[in-house]
This record gives C-alpha cells, sequence and structure tokens, in this order.
C-alpha cells in the first residue's frame, strides 16, 4: 500500500482509550479578520469526525482571560537514580514540591528498606515529594519460581507480597523515619515486561495490597497521614488486559464497593504530544470516580514521553534534538488544559551502555545525558518552569488541532509563549480516523495491502470484489486514506503558526527579547556533538578515576595489590571489577556499588560545564532574528516539523 502500517499500529490501537473514554475537542478559534492572508477556507471543515493532519486557522491567546498558575503539578520526573547528583540538576526544571518517582524492586534478596530510604529522604532534603513503585514477585512466593523471569509472575498468595510491602515501609519508618509520598502498587501489569498474570490475578493483587496497605495504616504499623495508596502505572489508560473495560474503571469501582484506600490511578503516556485533549482521559476517570464517591482520587501519567525506550527506534536521534522538546511543550499545554494532577517525564537522565560515551546518539530518553548535557528538551523544561508560577493565559486552538500546542502565561503586562509544531504521525491518523469511523484499522489495512500486493488500484469496486470488505468498509477506507496521505505528506513540511492576540489594542502589543528557538539550526547540540566529545572524554577519564581512586586505598587495605589505573578500563559490573583487580567476587559486591556511585556522581560533577560551552548553551535571540513577527494583533513564526520556539510579548 501506498502508506504502509507497521506493526506498531497495533500498539497505538491498544494504547488508545476504549470508545467509552469520553473524547471532547478544544473550542473552535475563528479566523482573524484583521489578517488579509487568512480566508474562510482556512478552517477545517466541521464533517462531524475529528481526525485530520493538523488545523487551520488562528490560535486565539485570550491574555485577559486569565487562569491560576499550574504549580509544581506540571514539572514531575522518573529518576533513574544512577546518583543523587541527579536530583540536585532536577532543581533547575522543577518547582518546589514536583514529584520525583523512583522504583524499588521488590524481588531482591537484599533489603530494600536503605536503599529507599536513600530516594525519599534525598527528595525530601531537596523539597520534592517522591513516589516510589513497588514491584517484582519473590522467588520464595512466586506462582513460577523455576522460571529466570519468576518476578514478573504472580504470587502465590498475594497476601505474602503485601506482607513483604508492608514490613519494607515499616523497615524504612523504623530505619530512617520516612516514607514515600505515594505508595505505588506495580508498574505496566498489561506488559509482559513487568507481569506474567492475567487481569484477574493483578486484580487481586491490587485489591489485597491495598486493603492490608489501609489495615497496617489503621492498627498502627504504619504511620497514618504520610502515605498516599494507588497505581498502576497501565502503559495505557484504556487497557483492559483482555477484560471488558480499562483496568482502570475496574480499580475505581472495586474501591467503591470494597472500600479499600485508593488515593491515586495513574498510567503512562507515549503517543501523541495532544493525547490528553484528544482523548479526553483525564475528564472520564475524574467523572467516573466522582459518580462512584471517589471524587478525592487523584490522577498521574506518570510516565510520558515521546518513546518509552530508545531502543528499536527508526529515528532515536529525536529524543536528543527539538523533536522532544517541540512534543514536550505540546504534552504541557494539553496538561495544562485537562488539569490532571500530575505528570512525570520519562525520565530524569539517559540509562545506557557505560563502557562507551554515548551522549547525544538516541541511546537514551533522558532531559540530560549520562555525563550531563541538556538536551533541547531539558532547555524547553528550564524555559517552561518560571512560567508554571505565572497566571496561565486561556489559550482557544483552531478545531481539531493536534498537531500543535501552545502554552503561554502572563505576568504584569507580559506574557510569555511557547509554540511547537509535531506534525501527527499517518499511522495515528489510520487508526484513530477507521475507528472514530466504525471501523477496524487493521482488518482495513490489510484489504488494502492485499490490493497493493496485487498492483490493483484502490478503489471501491476492488476493495469489495477483490479484497471482500462490506460496503461501508469500503467507504471508510476512502474516507481515511486522503487524510493519512496528507499527514504523510506534512510530516517533514514546516508549519506557519498563527496566533490572535485579544484583550489589548493591536497597537500596544511588542515583542521583545529574549526569544528562542528549537530546530535543526538553533538549540541543537546534537548537531555539534563532534565539538563536545573531548569535554565528555575528559569528564569520563576523569570520573572513573575517581572511582579507582576511592576503591583502591580499601583494596590496598585489604592486602590486595592494586594495578596502576588504566583509562582504557571499563569496569561496567561486579565481574569485571572482580577480574582486574583480581578479587573474590564478595569483596567486589562489597566495593563495586562503592565503585559505581562515585563515577555516576563524578560523571554530573560538570553539568554547568558541560552545557554552557558553544555547542551547548541556551542562546537566545531577537524575535525579529528568529522569523517571529507581529502585525495587526497577529503573530507569526513558521516552525520546522519537531520545532518549537519560545518568545515574549508586552502589551
Amino acid at each position: 500500500m501506498l502508506i504502509p502500517l507497521l506493526p506498531a499500529l497495533c500498539a497505538l490501537s491498544s494504547l488508545a482509550p476504549a470508545d467509552a473514554l469520553v473524547r471532547t475537542a478544544e473550542a473552535s478559534a475563528p479566523p482573524p479578520q484583521e489578517y488579509a492572508s487568512w480566508s474562510a477556507s482556512d478552517q477545517s471543515p466541521d464533517d462531524g469526525f475529528r481526525v485530520q493532519a493538523r488545523g487551520h486557522g488562528a490560535f486565539t491567546l485570550r491574555v485577559n482571560n486569565l487562569l491560576p498558575p499550574e504549580g509544581n503539578r506540571l514539572s514531575g520526573a522518573v529518576d533513574p537514580h544512577l546518583s543523587d547528583a541527579s536530583s540536585l540538576v532536577f532543581r533547575t526544571v522543577a518547582m518546589p514540591g514536583a514529584l520525583l518517582r523512583g522504583n524499588v524492586n521488590m524481588q531482591s534478596e537484599v533489603d530494600q528498606s536503605e536503599y529507599a530510604c536513600r530516594l525519599v529522604q534525598n527528595a525530601h532534603a531537596l523539597g520534592y515529594r517522591i513516589m516510589l513503585t513497588f514491584i517484582g514477585t519473590a522467588q520464595s512466593y512466586s506462582s513460577r519460581p523455576e522460571e529466570p523471569d519468576y518476578h514478573r509472575y504472580p504470587p502465590t498468595d498475594p497476601a505474602l507480597w503485601a506482607e513483604d510491602l508492608i514490613a519494607l515501609l515499616g523497615s524504612m519508618w523504623t530505619g530512617c523515619g520516612d516514607v514515600p509520598d505515594y505508595v505505588k502498587i506495580w508498574n505496566e501489569p498489561d506488559r509482559p515486561e513487568y507481569w506474567l498474570g492475567d487481569r484477574n490475578e493483578f486484580l487481586d493483587l491490587f485489591v489485597t495490597a491495598s486493603h492490608a496497605l489501609g489495615d497496617a495504616i489503621d492498627s498502627g504499623r504504619l504511620p497514618a497521614g504520610l502515605m498516599k495508596i494507588g497505581g498502576p502505572g497501565m502503559a495505557g489508560a484504556a487497557s483492559a488486559m483482555g477484560g471488558s473495560e480499562p483496568v482502570l474503571y475496574s480499580i475505581l469501582e472495586q474501591a467503591a464497593a470494597q472500600q479499600f484506600p485508593l488515593d491515586f490511578l495513574c498510567w503512562h503516556h507515549y503517543i501523541i504530544g495532544n493525547g490528553l485533549r484528544f482523548y479526553g482521559t483525564v475528564q472520564d476517570l475524574r467523572s467516573r470516580a466522582a459518580a462512584l464517591g471517589l471524587a478525592q482520587v487523584e490522577l498521574h501519567v506518570d510516565e510520558w514521553n515521546i518513546y518509552p525506550s530508545a531502543q528499536n527506534l527508526e529515528n532515536p536521534l529525536e529524543l536528543d534534538s527539538a523533536r522532544a522538546a517541540a512534543n514536550a511543550a505540546i504534552f504541557v499545554a494539553a496538561a495544562g488544559q485537562t488539569d490532571p494532577d500530575g505528570v512525570f517525564f520519562f525520565q530524569l537522565q539517559d540509562v545506557d551502555a557505560q563502557s562507551q560515551i554515548l551522549d547525544l546518539t538516541g541511546a537514551g530518553n533522558g532531559l540530560m545525558t549520562r555525563r550531563g548535557v541538556k538536551k533541547p528538551v531539558f532547555r524547553m523544561m528550564e524555559l517552561v518552569r518560571p512560567m508554571l508560577s505565572e497566571s496561565r493565559v486561556r489559550v482557544t486552538y483552531p478545531r481539531n488541532e493536534w498537531s500543535a500546542g501552545v502554552f503561554a502565561t502572563r505576568l504584569g503586562n507580559r506574557v510569555q509563549v511557547v509554540v511547537a509544531n509535531d506534525p501527527v504521525d499517518h499511522q495515528w491518523i489510520w487508526t484513530e480516523a477507521c475507528l472514530e469511523r466504525g471501523g477496524e484499522p487493521g482488518l482495513l489495512d490489510a484489504a488494502v495491502d492485499l490490493l497493493d500486493s496485487l498492483h490493483l488500484p484502490i478503489s471501491f469496486s476492488n476493495l469489495v470484489n477483490v479484497a471482500g470488505l462490506t460496503p461501508e468498509q469500503a467507504l471508510i477506507v476512502l474516507d481515511v486514506r486522503p487524510i493519512s496521505e496528507e499527514a504523510l505528506a506534512l510530516a517533514g513540511m514546516p508549519r506557519t503558526v498563527f496566533l490572535q492576540v485579544e484583550d489589548v489594542p493591536h497597537e500596544a502589543i511588542a515583542l521583545s527579547w529574549p526569544a528562542y528557538r528549537f530546530d535543526s539550526g538553533h538549540n541543537n547540540p546534537a548537531a555539534r556533538r563532534d565539538e563536545l566529545l573531548p569535554t565528555l572524554e575528559w569528564i569520563e577519564d576523569t570520573a572513573r578515576f575517581a572511582g579507582y581512586s576511592v576503591v583502591a586505598p580499601r583494596l590496598t587495605a585489604l592486602g590486595v595489590t592494586v594495578p596502576p589505573y588504566d583509562p582504557e578500563v571499563v569496569l561496567a559490573n561486579e565481574e569485571s571489577f572482580a577480574l582486574y583487580f583480581g578479587v573474590t567476587m564478595d569483596i567486589a559486591r562489597d566495593l563495586y556499588p562503592l565503585y559505581r556511585n562515585t563515577v555516576e556522581e563524578q560523571r554530573l560533577a560538570h553539568v554547568d560545564l558541560v552545557s554552557n560551552l558553544p555547542a551547548s548553551m541556551l542562546t537566545p535571540d531577537w524575535p525579529a532574528g528568529l522569523g517571529i513577527h507581529y502585525a495587526n494583533g497577529v503573530i507569526s513564526l513558521t516552525l520546522e516539523a519537531g520545532g518549537a520556539a519560545v518568545f515574549q510579548f508586552t502589551f
């Protein structure tokens, strides 16, 4: 077929909310009459369907129609916790009280309370709240203890898992006097990487653990009033895990019926930036919770990014380029409009191979690289951070606009605007447009593939008589293909975005310094990686030497003859540590964590240096120098596909 639809189409469809989820559109913005380049034809036709490649007309900024500041709810992040230093860097993009999320593996034979205490105390010391994800089944009560991935299988008795969780939290409270603000039960049970049981087995675990935690708090085993209980971080909000309704619906219903504590629900968002607007997930879940008497339940997107991983991507460098910044800008704008209680960027720092310097090669999906280079998405978050404490300007989108987004705030007579262009993928268009018309995307795609393989035109007759579709299905294909083809054509094209400013005299508006662009030619350190590589190599050598220096005296004290430092040697695990220093695995297990933690800390010891070199610094310009123009109440700028800009105007 002309538009190949990859297996990812199925994944997109599974992540999209079910038909029962409310899908609300933003109000349409009329074309500004003052701008001569617009005509009535610039408005998308209202054919009753919402899916289209891009909206038409202008965004409208109502600068006197103000909403409360967003505060800290939009600046959370998942911390892989390679080192405590990463949390320090987080301060430049996060508001006070922002949420960090960490993970605790319950299957570990090593007591995890000390590690969990470290995560919680570190977050609280920096003024953050923290959600800890508790996941994994101990081998001793796994239903498949003989399997290498025993920790993914359900426990033989969910009460055993719940008791281990209570014991761990209790050890934290008695050991360090602290507990997480949010206790999250499991993660992505709808993915086999994390759960190899069925839907009912997972719900049994979730309900049992929630009941047990509530009882432990009521009985005084755990402190009251400090922890919120919930989960489970579904990979998709609408995921039903083979059931008749989304798992999140079932959790709400069971909480209402059984009266177990449910303080929050959470799910992950790896779809279009405007997904929260398109699917209406937050509004739908709030309505359902309220109808069940659970209006207090918080709703969190506890992971979001373009992709959940840097692996097996067609263009992984998007994670290190302006595309990630554009997607983030659109997501933040959508989150501001749909009001989740918290969102967590996935993730704070790249996690990649220790044996190579892979910074800015698309090796990870962090805000910053392994050695602290601030990516465009980090810079975008830096610019958004002060906006979160300012009054939000109400922005009206063009009808059915899913490819661009605008976030604006006001302080006094100054308005700061974030605008981004991230064209929706043609596969997403195909999937959602087919579903919107009552079609099954995979079936219709297979019919088109068949005709393509036979070199036959995609006509009504061939779709019915050769491909075997019903007349209704054939009409859906003929209706949707032009929309999907348009999205494919627009995918790599620049777009001129118009913003109509209302509520103030046009002659009072003036663009002002500073302005920023994020695209292939602006604030794009990945394009200048060669200039940064010598500094990255120096940082890596310094970090490895620091790790060597901290363990060498301890090894000497144990009677080990320590070899001289070799900058070419990479100690990536306990085994390589034992081999290099000629020690037992017991010694390696004892000292390697110290070595690794020191190396990771030192990799981030020079963030200010490596992120403020000519190739990596955040570079502003005057709006006119960046192609941002104003005339007669309308601001216009042309953005690359996957491009974004941040600018100000006064009035």
